[in-house]
């Protein structure tokens, strides 16, 4: 599972009508950093550890936290 890829869906109506459009362009901006890092990432090694020392994965965690300010405003 990507970043909660079973919940995003930008071009489902139903999933569209959730958000107003402002969010949609965060969350857009946001998948596609998203996935650009992630080909970046090593296999896991069964936790998280291995990717907490990525620069790509603290990247992903400062973009999903900017992204939050930026739906929340």
């Amino acid at each position: 599972c990507s970043w909660f890829d079973d919940f995003y869906h930008p071009h489902d109506e139903g999933f569209c009508s959730c958000f107003e459009l402002h969010e949609l362009e965060v969350l857009a901006r946001f998948n596609q950093f998203y996935d650009e890092r992630t080909s970046r990432l090593p296999e896991s090694e069964g936790t998280i550890r291995t990717w907490l020392q990525t620069s790509a994965w603290r990247e992903v965690m400062r973009e999903a936290q900017l992204t939050l300010t930026k739906i929340a405003a």
